[in-house]
């Protein structure tokens, strides 16, 4: 049976929480809290590989309550922007190059939308928002904070991690922009 991982790559909706790794009860704080650091801070692939092929293998059934969580969560880039709200308001995104570490398995999300395709703890966020379009009335306000006013939609080019983006807004409709490197190297990047 296929498992959904196409070699060192897996693409979900919206993102992996603690809970689909293990099998803790997270009814207290201090367990969730540690394995949701884990998630943001360290190379969780193994555990991503045995969830996928679990549930390939009949072994392990998500509830309701977990296939929907893959499919809305908004919980790591929300802790995400909480913890460097400041840093993102000013335009400030070097704090990423201290938050990149190696990882063997890449998981590309859509469904939460970012200023830019953005590597957060474990996960690749790459929806730049081209279903919400430009509309100042309703979507100036979320990406004037990040230094730019149009949603684009996302192009990565997931052997590189290069990544374009095709500008929605009437000003700069189909103009094409690239980030400078590629979204796996962020210790790289000039922000």
């Amino acid at each position: 049976m296929e498992n959904g991982i196409f070699g060192d790559m897996l693409v979900i909706h919206a993102e992996i929480l603690p809970e689909h790794l293990t099998p803790v009860n997270f009814d207290a704080d201090e367990p969730y809290e540690q394995m949701f650091k884990v998630l943001q801070s360290s190379d969780a692939s193994d555990s991503v590989r045995d969830m996928v092929n679990y549930i390939a293998d009949g072994v392990l059934v998500l509830d309701e309550s977990q296939k929907q969580k893959l499919i809305w969560s908004r919980k790591i880039i929300t802790a995400f922007y909480k913890q460097h709200r400041n840093s993102i308001e000013s335009g400030d995104f070097s704090f990423m190059r201290k938050e990149s570490f190696p990882q063997s398995l890449k998981i590309f999300c859509g469904h939460n939308v970012v200023p830019f395709p953005m590597k957060v703890g474990q996960q690749y966020y790459i929806d730049t928002g081209a279903a919400l379009g430009y509309n100042p009335q309703n979507t100036a306000n979320l990406f004037s904070q990040f230094g730019h006013e149009f949603f684009a939609l996302s192009m990565v080019d997931m052997t590189s991690g290069h990544s374009y983006g095709c500008i929605t807004s009437a000003e700069r409709r189909h103009e094409i922009v690239r980030l400078e490197r590629s979204i796996y190297h962020y210790e790289a990047l000039r922000f």
